[in-house]
């Protein structure tokens, strides 16, 4: 269940940070400006580190890539050292860099381990 729970919180959280992102770029409304969810999401990292091969190895690199772009907008939010477009596009790249690594990663090592048992069965292992 552990492995279940912090999976979908990275889905979950990916999915509302590029909903929150595309809303500042199009509507105009800024709405990550609490400090708290850096600590939550640097607990979900330490975690997703900690916990060796539980985890699908290929979600860290999601889940820094939250972690980076969560701290970059709530520290241009403090001290505005951004572009407005730069303030939602470059959160939205780091993302889009992270879910791609970790479905591409994930992707290419579930093809590996079919390939590896379609082999065992092929031989009558």
């Amino acid at each position: 269940m552990g492995k279940f729970l912090v999976r979908i919180t990275l889905i979950i959280t990916s999915l509302y940070l590029v909903l929150c992102f595309f809303i500042a770029q199009f509507v105009g409304k800024d709405i990550l400006d609490d400090w708290y969810n850096i600590l939550f999401e640097a607990i979900v990292v330490v975690y997703c580190f900690s916990e060796g091969k539980y985890h699908c190895r290929y979600m860290k690199y999601l889940s820094i890539s939250i972690l980076f772009s969560d701290v970059l907008t709530r520290l241009d939010n403090s001290f505005n050292f951004l572009s407005v477009t730069a303030h939602n596009l470059i959160p939205i790249s780091i993302l889009a860099i992270g879910i791609t690594t970790s479905i591409t990663l994930a992707l290419r090592y579930f093809y590996r381990v079919n390939k590896v048992k379609k082999l065992r069965q092929k031989n009558g292992r």
